[in-house]
């Protein structure tokens, strides 16, 4: 995710309209409790770091972007959420003075590549959210997207992975809406350019008519986002064969 003041501003509108982040927590609600210690590993926006921390202890929220986390800092102060911890750092190489209870990566790539590093965060459990398939809003319906990121973690792409190495895991399904709002036509051919590098006159229209809604005021682009939830014991990582 690219992190701009104007990228930040478009994300917190959207999270404001989805369920996403509360469906997170509602489906792990049994391995959180008032005593849960969390780590929230790139947090980006933070905002499933803000959706957790009324239901455990403390949240670490790291990521390496500091205006993401400078965004979540203001963020937790407007809701007075004094238990959510923002470090900027790269988790691959982050500290912490101990593991956490339950440690979350959603929509953060790294179960490939840092098994070991995870391996030493996680007390109890490892959550890890991913997009079922890569979804740019729709856009591949109707423009042809440039290749990005082919090795990207995908849900079945980590389940494969997981049975190759013997690792036991539960999964859940997580489907919801999430999509983006805007003020004008005008700011939603910006976000298009901004993310995908669509000229605004080569946006098709048929993609417009079909995704893009009048909504309070303004516009609405639909997304529906297909997702899973996936979650090890610690204990079942130790167990797997993969060393990195």
């Amino acid at each position: 995710m690219v992190w701009t003041e104007k990228s930040l501003a478009w994300f917190d509108r959207a999270a404001a309209r989805t369920s996403f982040y509360q469906q997170i927590v509602q489906q792990c609600s049994g391995l959180l409790a008032p005593e849960t210690r969390v780590f929230d590993l790139g947090c980006g926006a933070g905002f499933l770091s803000m959706a957790l921390a009324p239901a455990v202890q403390r949240v670490a929220a790291v990521d390496i972007n500091p205006r993401a986390i400078a965004f979540l800092r203001e963020k937790c102060q407007e809701k007075n959420l004094s238990n959510v911890t923002c470090q900027v750092a790269d988790w691959h190489r982050w500290e912490p003075e101990q593991p956490a209870d339950v440690v979350f990566l959603c929509y953060c790539d790294g179960l490939f590549s840092q098994m070991e590093k995870l391996r030493t965060l996680v007390k109890k459990y490892l959550v890890v959210v991913l997009p079922v398939i890569k979804n740019n809003f729709h856009l591949e319906e109707f423009y042809p997207l440039p290749t990005q990121h082919p090795n990207r973690e995908t849900i079945p792409r980590v389940k494969a992975f997981l049975e190759k190495e013997q690792i036991s895991f539960q999964i859940m399904p997580l489907s919801c809406e999430f999509g983006q709002p805007f003020s004008s036509i005008g700011e939603y051919e910006e976000f298009l350019h901004f993310y995908y590098r669509i000229p605004r006159t080569s946006i098709p229209p048929a993609y417009t008519a079909q995704y893009l809604h009048p909504s309070n005021g303004g516009y609405y682009l639909s997304n529906f986002k297909e997702s899973g939830i996936l979650i090890m014991k610690s204990d079942d990582l130790h167990k797997g064969t993969w060393v990195g």
